[in-house]
């Protein structure tokens, strides 16, 4: 080629090739544009001259060293075949093994069809080992319902878990172990979408480790929590009716366990003093005691308040003026007039009626009686209308959620500070309280209304 080196390149072309490919087949030390076109000899010997008078002779290679280069560049492309970052450290072990011995077989080899075959053999052994990419779409998927880093406050927990196999299938229970400070944690209930385990928080430092297994491969996450039994447990409560139009039965509230509510809902439920009744407080005491011994309104439930508590049907509550929103309507088919709109419940406006809470955004797959509050929770109890709560966010009983998906937790909680901190009259208060009870509102407008609340405390 006519510029500097001046030496001899060569173009290759082949089945299947889109993009130009080449080599260097000459790159001579006396360097120079070259001035003839190549001339070929009668024995391969290749000639031509460049601008500084040297007339250049190439001979081919010998076989000795056409297979020599023939190794090296072998012994090349399979150095650079697979990036050992992208694999585990047990696989990483085994792909050195493989390169080592395909260059064992590249060196060993005694044509260059030897070494080519060689190649080909050691690229297909490390194609069989799987990346941590291949392996992490095989093993179990796996979620914990707990965060790790954070100071718990009640040392009781029913603590929920996902796992699911590759395919997305639930694992079986005995699939899963859950490891509270190296003792199994027991099983409180199951379904088909998670399982939920009963924990015991020591004083101090708990490591919390779950493992699911899925044939050959599994996951483990391992948590390490805290609990402070000398901090009150402090957790945001909102009761709502959104569905039917009516707002809250109990506007967003912040409670705290200390001593003077724990005396009083003790002397309410008939415990002996606070202490006992911290030992006994759940979801079930927190619901009665805020309906009605602080709002004065009467719960039929079944079983009991510490053991399978279901609030049936709320007495007291007026929701005459209820409205239920085109979509739903169209989605339920219609409902039923109910015939007394001071008792609210289970099978009012239609047969997939009732209760339900949320902790954190999460369903609960047991009842409120193993409910224990945690700081920093956000309970919210909910009237569905129908669906058995895919009209409130539930996408378990085999029906998808009938709305986007949305954090109304945040916002409650926010709500909940600004009236509080005397903000109630406000603007953005007002828009906030009308947004999140609108049926199919949008992430997007929460998050503006939460932002200007937000940015005028």
């Amino acid at each position: 080629y006519n510029g500097n080196p001046g030496g001899i390149y060569v173009l290759t072309d082949g089945e299947g090739q889109t993009e130009a490919e080449g080599y260097d087949l000459f790159i001579p030390e006396r360097k120079n544009f070259c001035i003839t076109s190549v001339i070929c000899g009668k024995d391969g010997t290749l000639y031509y001259k460049n601008d500084s008078g040297y007339v250049f002779a190439v001979t081919g290679l010998t076989a000795e060293e056409k297979l020599a280069n023939a190794k090296s560049a072998a012994a090349a492309e399979l150095e650079n075949y697979a990036d050992p970052a992208d694999y585990r450290e047990a696989e990483r072990i085994v792909l050195a093994k493989a390169v080592a011995d395909g260059k064992t077989a590249i060196n060993a080899s005694v044509d260059i069809a030897g070494v080519n075959s060689a190649l080909k053999s050691a690229e297909e052994a490390i194609d069989l080992i799987l990346t941590d990419a291949e392996i992490s779409a095989l093993e179990p998927s796996l979620r914990v319902g707990i965060t790790d880093g954070y100071t718990y406050t009640n040392a009781l927990m029913v603590m929920d878990v996902w796992a699911e196999d590759s395919s997305g299938n639930k694992l079986s229970d005995s699939a899963v172990t859950v490891l509270v400070n190296g003792v199994e944690a027991s099983v409180n209930w199951s379904d088909m979408e998670k399982t939920s385990y009963n924990i015991n928080f020591s004083a101090g430092e708990n490591i919390i480790r779950v493992t699911a297994s899925a044939g050959q491969y599994s996951k483990t996450l391992v948590y390490t929590v805290y609990y402070d039994g000398t901090v009150p447990t402090t957790f945001t409560f909102a009761m709502e009716v959104f569905t039917i139009g009516c707002g809250w039965v109990v506007e967003p509230m912040t409670v705290t366990l200390d001593e003077t509510m724990l005396a009083d809902m003790a002397d309410y439920f008939g415990f002996s003093g606070a202490a006992e009744m911290k030992d006994k407080v759940n979801g079930a005491y927190i619901l009665s005691y805020i309906l009605e011994y602080i709002y004065g309104y009467e719960i039929s439930y079944t079983g009991k308040l510490d053991n399978s508590f279901y609030i049936s049907t709320l007495h007291g509550f007026d929701y005459s003026d209820y409205y239920i929103c085109p979509e739903l309507e169209e989605i339920s088919g219609g409902y039923d007039e109910p015939w007394d709109t001071s008792a609210l419940g289970e099978f009012d406006f239609t047969f997939m009626s009732g209760w339900m809470y949320t902790v954190n955004g999460e369903f609960a797959n047991v009842g409120m009686a193993d409910y224990y509050p945690q700081s920093g929770d956000v309970m919210r109890v909910q009237f569905t209308y129908y669906g058995y709560g895919a009209d409130i966010g539930n996408g378990g009983w085999g029906t998808d959620p009938y709305f986007e998906s949305v954090d109304r937790e945040s916002l409650t909680a926010l709500l909940c500070k600004a009236k509080e901190n005397g903000f109630e009259d406000s603007a953005e208060y007002l828009e906030a309280c009308e947004k999140i009870q609108i049926m199919g509102v949008t992430q997007e407008e929460l998050d503006e209304v939460y932002n200007a609340l937000y940015n005028i405390m």
